[in-house]
């Protein structure tokens, strides 16, 4: 998120069937140097119901935000280890607030 607004999106894999799933991806993005200060990460967790087959209802039931406009203490510890040590990877688990 820049200013509000989404520069990207991606999807994870599908955890079907689960009330406790575990997504275990990595994901890279490429932002301009001069925006890092400014860019946040925003995770969005969903919810499908289906039925034979068919897509009922998706719903949003939480999200964890990583960088500036982290609304956990996590969330921002993670974007400034991120900052300090570029082209790093640096894996952390996050809270999921619910929405």
């Amino acid at each position: 998120m820049l200013a509000g607004r989404q520069m990207k999106k991606t999807k994870t894999s599908v955890a079907r069937n689960t009330l406790q799933p575990v997504y275990n991806e990595a994901f890279v993005f490429d932002v301009p140097i001069d925006r890092l200060s400014d860019v946040s990460l925003l995770v969005r967790m969903l919810d499908t119901n289906t039925a034979d087959g068919k897509r009922l209802q998706t719903r949003t039931i939480g999200k964890s935000v990583v960088g500036p406009d982290a609304q956990t203490s996590i969330g921002l510890h993670h974007w400034n280890c991120m900052m300090t040590t570029p082209r790093k990877p640096i894996a952390q688990w996050h809270p999921i607030v619910k929405t």
